[in-house]
């Protein structure tokens, strides 16, 4: 199969280009044909890796092809996550990237879920997560994170804060959940009406986002520090 006939197949391209990294049982878990994903993974239009895992081109993405859409999103990660879930569970045979991939799909999710409110699902995600044993720190951090958001949720400020303050604390946390660790201790502030602290909090994820080159958790502080800074300093009644 040539790169104009792979070029023409936008389907598996958008499958593609979902994904961070792709090996052919994944491709074939989320519905490509065997033959389809053997060309693709033979082609120019993907980067190999090494260990079996490739990398869609850049060029090689289609932009129209709607898989950033929120629900076509929602359905690949999903059905990726569990795949990746099955391939832990084999003892023998799980890997490193196996995990990475499999918490990296779960992030997707979060970030999927939460705006819709979907708690329960991301619960459920989390613990089959969980249960499946994660070998990194960093992964179990990033549960970790996701049970203090799970935790506000559902308004216990106390154990949220308990568990997201004992993250924060980690030393060898990353800046990336360093960052969104202590921009949701802003949130349990927020929640609880004690504005300075959340500004507080909203302040310093800039700033340690700022050092880190974390250009999306910048402009995130940015944004939620202005409900905090409208309670502590609200407008004159002339500029309401």
């Amino acid at each position: 199969m040539s790169n104009r006939s792979l070029l023409s197949n936008p389907r598996l391209l958008a499958t593609a280009a979902l994904l961070r990294r792709m090996d052919r049982a994944l491709l074939l878990a989320l519905g490509a044909e065997p033959a389809a994903a053997d060309a693709l993974l033979a082609s120019a239009l993907v980067e190999p890796l090494g260990g079996g895992w490739y990398r869609l081109r850049e060029e090689a993405a289609s932009p129209g092809s709607g898989a950033n859409q929120p629900s076509t999103a929602l359905d690949l990660h999903t059905r990726a996550f569990q795949h990746l879930l099955q391939r832990l569970a084999v003892a023998d045979q799980r890997s490193e990237a196996d995990e990475d991939e499999c918490f990296h799909h779960l992030d997707q999710l979060f970030f999927l879920l939460v705006p819709r409110g979907e708690w329960q699902t991301l619960a459920r995600h989390a613990e089959a997560a969980r249960a499946a044993g994660p070998r990194q720190t960093r992964h179990r951090q990033q549960l970790a994170l996701y049970d203090g958001h799970l935790a506000i949720s559902l308004q216990e400020y106390e154990r949220a804060s308990a568990i997201l303050s004992a993250l924060y604390d980690e030393p060898d946390l990353s800046p990336f959940l360093r960052t969104r660790a202590l921009n949701a201790l802003g949130q349990v502030h927020w929640y609880q009406a004690r504005y300075d602290r959340a500004l507080s909090c909203y302040q310093q994820v800039y700033a340690l986002a700022k050092q880190a080159g974390l250009l999306y958790s910048q402009g995130g502080a940015l944004r939620t520090r202005g409900g905090p800074l409208k309670q502590l300093d609200p407008p004159d009644e002339g500029e309401r």
